[in-house]
């Protein structure tokens, strides 16, 4: 990508200040790209006082071959930084699901001798297991299970012996987990809000670029999407039937945030699916042969392969039904425990006249307001169904949250045990905590309460125990009263 060459009236690189990134901006084919040496160094600059990965590490050079397909932004990254290192390196011109059987002859050729020789053989994301080779991947292939929490470029770096840069550091965390690691990257790097999304938008867009992806390809996916109607609210599905090129990712960057599971039919034959966990297991079951990868460990991930279309859309709908009503019932539960739980504060409160001690609170809930002329509401003297949403809210999170957590080991019949209960109990803690932050202000705040569960006195801890414990017989409770499910 060519330099930007700055205006007369603009600043040196070094002296771009927070304000200033926005001007950075270049229009290439109706994308917006920020260069990336300059703004590589304005972070270099901004952040380089937490964070020194720009010095690389000493490490004794052995004698290898790396064999690499150039098809996207991070095996792209790998050839310069391998090159760069003086390494040999065997370029094969395969794109995504490249192979070792399907290397070109010469390649193959020259790997044949060089094992001849004793030198080791590396190759990067590339299918099959030859004898006499090493692997470096993260994904998985059918049984070929190749996961790892480190991207291929992170594992490369630690065999030169190479820290990598800002920018290759998300180069990685792009290709291991896609937005959201980018995210989480930035967030541990102390990276501003505005900062992270120049930095996603850059790197997705070289992404594309790295692909092949071309400016048809990217108005295809345009009038894909514009196919698919106005998305206002997040859907927990989404199909992109028959795109003309299999450059999925023309569609996940332009509908990152607006699905939870997404499925893309191509033209060429290829299926992707981006999505949950679970839904990825049982297409791999269902579909071996693929590919799979990203944080699967997380609950999300990605699939893809070339089986039956028709039978993967009708697979992968099935399931989707099968989640919603899972999600349905957990919902009824949740909204059932939390009125038990708001029931059990309320008879703290009873008095002999069958009352309730009043406790007036303010409510934000227009509807609300609006129904009952009024902002002010007895929290005692109203059942769950009768309070406004914002008093409703604490007793419904954190009925959602135990419930989530015993639900799938009830209905599968799975015994839960002592220390299984102490797994969850802590999530319920880590949640509340989520949801409470007054609780770590140093004059307001509870310090008691604000530290991990291990920690916590022990009649906190049975509070969290309390709540799996009621979540487990709610679910216990529906699966009597409903054998059939």
């Amino acid at each position: 990508m060519k330099d930007i060459e700055l205006n007369n009236n603009e600043k040196k690189d070094s002296d771009v200040k927070d304000s200033e990134l926005e001007r950075l901006l270049i229009i290439k084919e109706k994308n917006k790209i920020y260069n990336d040496k300059i703004l590589m160094e304005y972070l270099k600059n901004k952040y380089i006082k937490e964070i020194e990965n720009d010095k690389e590490l000493v490490k004794e050079k052995g004698i290898r071959i790396w064999v690499v397909p150039k098809n996207d932004l991070e095996a792209g990254r790998i050839i310069s930084l391998l090159r760069k290192r003086g390494e040999t390196v065997l370029v094969t011109e395969q794109k995504w699901g490249a192979s070792w059987d399907k290397l070109e002859e010469k390649i193959k050729t020259i790997i044949e001798g060089a094992k001849a020789e004793g030198i080791d053989i590396y190759g990067v994301e590339l299918q099959g297991n030859p004898e006499g080779v090493i692997n470096i991947d993260h994904h998985v292939y059918g049984d070929d299970d190749r996961s790892n929490p480190k991207s291929s470029l992170e594992q490369v770096a630690e065999i030169i012996g190479y820290r990598l840069s800002i920018d290759e550091q998300f180069i990685a965390a792009n290709d291991r987990g896609y937005i959201p690691a980018m995210e989480e990257l930035a967030r541990k790097m102390g990276i501003s809000e505005n900062d992270c999304q120049a930095i996603i938008q850059n790197i997705r867009f070289r992404d594309r670029l790295a692909q092949g992806v071309t400016a048809k390809e990217e108005t295809e996916a345009e009038e894909a999407i514009e196919r698919l109607g106005e998305i206002g609210e997040k859907r927990d599905y989404i199909l992109v039937d028959g795109l003309p090129h299999s450059k999925t990712s023309t569609i996940t960057d332009r509908l990152y945030g607006k699905y939870d599971n997404l499925l893309v039919t191509s033209q060429d034959g290829e299926v992707n699916f981006f999505g949950k966990t679970e839904i990825i297991n049982m297409l791999n079951e269902k579909f071996p042969g693929g590919w799979s990868g990203g944080e699967l460990d997380k609950g999300n991930g990605f699939w893809g392969g070339y089986p039956d279309q028709e039978q993967v859309k009708k697979a992968v709908q099935e399931y989707v039904e099968k989640m919603r009503k899972r999600e349905n019932l957990k919902r009824k539960l949740s909204l059932s425990m939390a009125s038990d739980l708001h029931e059990a504060w309320r008879k703290t409160r009873l008095r002999k006249d069958g009352t309730f001690e009043p406790r007036m609170k303010k409510t934000k809930d227009q509807a609300w307001i609006e129904k009952h002329g009024t902002n002010e509401v007895d929290i005692a003297n109203c059942t769950f169904e009768e309070l406004p949403s914002d008093w409703q809210y604490e007793n419904l999170e954190a009925a959602k949250v135990a419930v989530n957590e015993v639900f799938d080991d009830v209905m599968t019949g799975k015994e839960i045990s002592h220390d299984r209960i102490e797994e969850m109990s802590s999530r319920v803690h880590d949640a509340w905590l989520g949801r409470n932050s007054w609780v770590y202000d140093p004059e307001y705040g509870n310090p008691v309460l604000a530290k991990p569960y291990e920690e916590l006195p022990e009649e906190e801890k049975a509070k969290d125990r309390e709540q799996i414990n009621q979540a487990k017989a709610k679910v216990e409770n529906y699966l009597r009263e409903n054998p059939e499910v």
